[in-house]
């Protein structure tokens, strides 16, 4: 995930997790309903790009009477980036249900370690976590910012126990800000939502990508992060649709691959520049 030309990038796994940059940190949802917390693993995933071809992923979770689908896109200057992750929470069951939306900061990067062209990937660093009321600073340097303001914020260091074993055991840390001497602190920030059958609740996240700590989108309005989305999608839209492949119906996938790999060559490049695994 990134735009046009800009030096850093973002990654997105086929279960909905979004690293922070390259060698960083990761965001991983998970959901808790009914005293029982969901990970990737007890859902039923898909993925798919925006409009078919886009490249504007995003990952939907379906579980026994929930949905969960996260869509990533990049904003702002190539110079200073960020990429956004939308959460939309659908309730598809016929009672109401009161689920929880955990997005869990862990030390853990997308680039799994046997993927190992330019950087090592698989554990990532972090020595510091810090809520300010508005944003969590990892590291000191990189910034997570909620675009709603979440109902519950904490940190835990490794020797406190990883993340996902205090939200197993149905609590968040009371902490705040955490220091991490080996580098394997995590947190979570949380939002409690309310949805009739059928409705569904959406909140967002950004994450600068770069140490500028400088955010690209005024949290706040549900509507200005839709405008966000919809002046992305129509901005590549416009990018690589300027030529037309036609093939017969049963051709129509390899149409939609040769836009979305333009679309991926135009992310990874440096100006004239393309970047072979970024």
């Amino acid at each position: 995930v990134g735009l046009d030309s800009a030096r850093e990038e973002s990654l997105i796994n086929e279960d909905g997790a979004i690293e922070a940059g390259k060698g960083l940190f990761s965001v991983e949802p998970f959901l808790g309903d009914s005293g029982r917390l969901y990970s990737w693993a007890d859902a039923r995933g898909s993925t798919s790009l925006a409009s078919g071809y886009l490249p504007i992923p995003s990952v939907t979770w379906q579980l026994p009477g929930l949905e969960l689908t996260v869509t990533a896109f990049a904003i702002g200057p190539a110079s200073s980036s960020s990429v956004v992750a939308r959460y939309r929470v659908r309730n598809t069951s016929n009672i109401a249900r009161a689920p929880t939306l955990y997005l869990a900061v862990r030390p853990f990067q997308v680039n799994p370690p046997w993927q190992f062209l330019n950087t090592a990937g698989g554990a990532a660093k972090i020595g510091s976590l810090s809520w300010s009321g508005q944003s969590l600073k990892v590291n000191g340097d990189r910034l997570v910012i909620p675009f709603t303001r979440p109902a519950q914020v904490g940190a835990t260091s490794y020797d406190g126990g990883e993340i996902v074993s205090h939200l197993r055991a149905g609590r968040v840390p009371a902490a705040r800000s955490v220091n991490d001497g080996t580098g394997a602190a995590s947190g979570v920030l949380a939002w409690s939502f309310q949805l009739a059958p059928g409705d569904s609740a959406t909140t967002a996240i950004e994450i600068p990508l770069t140490t500028s700590l400088r955010s690209n989108l005024a949290p706040g309005s549900l509507d200005l992060l839709e405008q966000a989305l919809a002046e992305t999608t129509a901005w590549w839209e416009e990018q690589l649709d300027r030529a037309t492949v036609s093939l017969p119906a049963s051709g129509d996938h390899l149409a939609r691959t040769i836009r979305s790999t333009i679309g991926w060559i135009m992310i990874n490049r440096d100006g004239a520049s393309i970047q072979p695994g970024s």
